[in-house]
This record gives C-alpha cells, structure tokens and sequence, in this order.
C-alpha cells in the first residue's frame, strides 16, 4: 500500500518563504519602473554575419507577382511563382508571407 504524502511546511520556515517571496515581487517592481526606456542599439562597425536582409523592392514584386498568379493559377499561386522563379515553393511561400507581413 503506497501513500502520499504532501510536503508541509510550518512555524519559521514557512515565514521565511513568505518573506523571500515578498522580497522578490518587491524587487522585480521596483527594476520594471526604473528600468530605462529602450534606446536604438547603433548599427554595428563591420559587416553583418549572414545572408543580408531581402528589401522592400524585393517584397513589392513578390506581392504584385503573387496577384498575377492567382489571375493565372488561381489554384495553385505558390506553385505557379516557384516555376516562373525557378525557386523551391517554401522559399516562395516564405517570401509571400514576409510580403503579406509588409504590406507590400
């Protein structure tokens, strides 16, 4: 026969807890109001690590380009777009949404 038993605890261990708990909602209140406002990190010196970003132009042709599609392939647009790009259809679909995101 197996039991359960719960974790009590009592008398001046149960204050401390109590207290420590305080403590700490205190503190964290007291670093959310005094903490500064976030300020622009200036660009970086050297050159960026990685792929560069894709621009604004690039998202205003895969927009425009989308809307011919669904005119061409209404069913299929990704597909239709991946063809004429000679890219893979998930980098076209992921380039729709960064478009859509944009409002381009």
């Amino acid at each position: 026969m197996s039991s359960r038993r719960r974790h009590h605890v009592e008398g001046p261990q149960l204050d401390q807890t109590r207290g420590d708990l305080r403590s700490l909602r205190i503190a964290e209140r007291a670093l959310g109001a005094s903490a500064p406002e976030a300020e622009p990190r200036p660009e970086p010196a050297g050159p960026r690590r990685g792929r560069p970003p894709l621009d604004d132009k690039h998202y205003r042709k895969i927009a425009l380009m989308y809307l011919n599609a669904m005119r061409a392939e209404p069913g299929r647009p990704i597909l239709w777009m991946a063809d004429k790009l000679k890219q893979a259809p998930s980098t076209v679909s992921g380039w729709v949404g960064g478009a859509r995101r944009r409002g381009s």
